[in-house]
């Protein structure tokens, strides 16, 4: 199993070739714009988009994912 579900790279490369107005389309269709204060700053939406994208196409039930969030734990307990 892998990490991100297929069609996660094209998911990525479509938000970073994105303006303003297609990633507020993206925000809008998976977790919406409350993490963004400023929806007219491009960088800031597009980090945004680019997080939920992400969450969007984690697979949380593979064994690559319970190894990443077992690191990342280590790595915050810090």
């Amino acid at each position: 199993m892998a990490l991100y579900y297929e069609g996660y790279s094209d998911a990525i490369s479509s938000v970073r070739a994105a303006e303003i107005p297609e990633l507020l389309r993206h925000l809008d269709g998976l977790y919406g714009r409350d993490n963004v204060k400023d929806i007219n700053n491009i960088e800031e939406v597009r980090r945004e988009a680019l997080r939920q994208v992400k969450e969007e196409f984690t697979d949380k039930s593979s064994e690559e994912y319970e190894t990443v969030s077992f690191w990342q734990k280590v790595m915050n307990a810090k």
